[in-house]
């Protein structure tokens, strides 16, 4: 609810994110317990954006490298918000943590790579990549659904869990409702 009345487009996207996520999870195989951990994380990936200024979150110009690097510090504030305010388990705080690191390494907040990242993490990384880039920005319009897949494909195997990203791809329709 903070985070709602803090910066709604983000809350927004983080419904959308756990959802999405949730439903990759499900075409994953993965158990019940996996998909309400995975889906409560994803809930909660962004929630360091809290302590960011509004003005920062809904800039319409590109980022200063101050401005960046305070951007890029929001998994380690939702992690320590996540272990001062919840009992929440690791596996869940691990999801906001981990949700930008990228399997070759050049993610952040710990440059972590491939197996480094927890599963749970890989797949909300696909979500919220697929979830930004298909909605509208404040600093862009929303791109269209082959340029997402494009990229998400792009990036399988590199970046990004390649078979997250196959799962992704193959339950997503290209004409969206």
């Amino acid at each position: 609810i903070q985070l709602k009345k803090h910066d709604d487009f983000t809350f927004t996207h983080s419904l959308n994110v756990s959802v999405i996520a949730a439903f990759l999870g499900k075409f994953l195989g993965l158990g019940e317990e996996e998909i309400r951990l995975l889906g409560l994380g994803a809930l909660l990936h962004d929630l360091g954006k809290l302590q960011l200024p509004p003005e920062i979150l809904r800039k319409s110009q590109p980022l200063t490298p101050e401005e960046r690097l305070l951007i890029e510090k929001h998994p380690v504030t939702a992690l320590k918000i996540l272990n001062e305010k919840t009992t929440l388990g690791a596996r869940t705080k691990n999801v906001a943590f981990e949700h930008h690191e990228k399997l070759d390494g050049s993610g952040y907040p710990r440059k972590l790579s491939g197996r480094d990242i927890s599963l749970l993490a890989q797949i909300v990384a696909v979500a919220d990549i697929y979830e930004a880039l298909t909605s509208d920005r404040p600093y862009r319009k929303a791109l269209p659904l082959f340029e997402v897949v494009e990229y998400l494909m792009g990036n399988a195997g590199y970046m990004l869990n390649e078979k997250v990203v196959t799962a992704f791809v193959n339950h997503t329709s290209p004409y969206q409702v």
